[in-house]
């Protein structure tokens, strides 16, 4: 199996030991399957997997909780391989997990491409999984700037020395934008800041979404910032 289903094979493997999706597992699963984009080929190759694994497991008494759980996993991947392309946007507010755990989560699952400009990143789980990214061969770009490059916490340097292309604006105004553009679909933006505190603390939000005509206008403004900053 592709490495890019690991992880959410993993979360279906942890929840088939009590043979129960709970509610709260599914709604986890949900938000990952979901940020998978599975075509439906894919997702009929993940159901097979679950198929066997659950096979695996059926002895005595355990059998039609192993069933109930099966119906539930193939209800959740049933559901985002009919998804339309033009998924409805995605709304989420800080302080809380949930905002940086969907920046994490659109970072591990793009297939190609992660074109990031932030005002700051200091959030080092968010940095962690960029930096994997790069070293799975995924090609990304950030764009930052100057005033807080060196602040206490700041990880722009570590990027720059695990090899990741970074621009600094340099100019005397400000580049504040907060937003990422993950493969040639999807948009993350929004006030939140990739600091520590916007989760902790701070009242922020993030959009994300695939609306295309929204994706071109903040690639344009991508691009125009690289060529005008490099």
């Amino acid at each position: 199996m592709e490495g890019k289903f690991n992880e959410v094979f993993e979360q279906f493997e942890l929840s088939l030991n009590d043979y129960i999706l709970s509610r709260s597992e599914k709604r986890q699963l949900k938000v990952e399957i979901k940020d998978l984009k599975l075509n439906p080929s894919e997702a009929q190759v993940l159901k097979s997997e679950l198929k066997k694994m659950a096979i695996q497991k059926i002895s005595g008494n355990g059998n039609q909780l192993i069933i109930e759980w099966m119906y539930e996993a193939n209800k959740l991947l049933s559901a985002q391989s009919d998804q339309k392309k033009t998924d409805i946007p995605r709304v989420i507010f800080s302080p809380g997990e949930e905002c940086r755990e969907a920046i994490i989560s659109q970072i591990r699952f793009a297939k190609q491409k992660i074109r990031i400009c932030v005002f700051t990143i200091s959030d080092n789980r968010i940095s962690e999984e960029i930096i994997q990214a790069h070293k799975l061969g995924k090609k990304v770009q950030i764009l930052t700037d100057n005033e807080k490059q060196f602040d206490m916490g700041s990880d722009i340097e570590q990027f720059r020395q695990e090899g990741i292309p970074v621009v600094i604006d340099q100019t005397k105004a400000h580049m504040h934008h907060k937003f990422a553009l993950i493969d040639s679909d999807t948009v993350i933006t929004g006030s939140y800041n990739w600091t520590r505190s916007a989760a902790t603390s701070n009242h922020e939000n993030i959009l994300i979404t695939r609306d295309i005509s929204v994706f071109k206008a903040y690639e344009k403004e991508f691009e125009g910032l690289w060529k005008e900053m490099s």
